[in-house]
């Protein structure tokens, strides 16, 4: 029984060692938009922020089948959020916030096919800017009825 398990472990490290001979490492610049909001218990109408992020990335393929990408990628995000709290006062509440950040991530990729990979990616993210306004005024029209039994 020992002997069949060991066997199949050897079977199985060695299909995924086979194509040791396929190592490949690549490197470049990638760059792309960024669309990002804030949705929350407090937020209901948060609008979407383009903004753009760019960087440089390198991976290595151990196998023909698996893959680790890393990178460094400069990103600003931020949102827009502009609405009315209406509980326990009228307030209308104007939020923009611009940030900043560096973005590390880690991706561990399996190769469907030469051209296509599905990964797995923790992320760090170090902020290193942020500019925000926010103003919270009364509503001019706000008024608050109460009757009474």
């Amino acid at each position: 029984m020992k002997i069949k398990i060991l066997i199949a472990i050897g079977l199985i490290i060695n299909t995924l060692t086979a194509d040791v001979i396929a190592q490949d490492f690549s490197y470049g610049l990638k760059a792309g938009a960024n669309l990002s909001s804030i949705v929350g218990n407090d937020v209901h109408c948060s609008e979407m922020k383009v903004r753009y992020q760019f960087g440089a990335f390198a991976e290595y393929r151990f196998t023909k089948i698996f893959a680790i990408e890393t990178g460094v990628y400069y990103s600003r995000q931020g949102h827009y959020y502009e609405g009315a709290v209406n509980e326990p006062v009228g307030l209308e509440v104007k939020n923009d916030d611009k940030l900043d950040y560096l973005n590390i991530p880690i991706t561990f990729k399996v190769y469907a096919t030469d051209k296509l990979a599905v990964g797995i990616s923790p992320q760090l993210g170090i902020l290193l800017k942020y500019k925000g306004f926010n103003s919270i005024s009364f509503m001019e029209d706000y008024h608050e009825s109460t009757t009474e039994s």
